[in-house]
């Protein structure tokens, strides 16, 4: 994506809509940043490559829904 990172978009989505839910994938070697970030402002990361039950059960538990 030119000009930002997908953390950082996230971050902005946050900014003006605060009860949006994020799930950011990353395959970034600086994983590091990318969950420090994700915990100070309350998104989900997941590593890739994403096993499609561990998608599934991450999307149920961040929208609350029955696992």
């Amino acid at each position: 994506m030119p000009g930002m990172s997908g953390t950082e978009l996230a971050v902005q989505v946050l900014e003006h809509r605060p009860d949006c839910k994020v799930v950011l994938f990353s395959g970034q070697a600086g994983i590091g940043d990318v969950l420090e970030i994700a915990e100070k402002h309350r998104f989900e990361v997941l590593l890739k490559p994403v096993h499609p039950e561990a998608l599934l059960k991450r999307i149920r538990m961040v929208f609350g829904l029955a696992v």
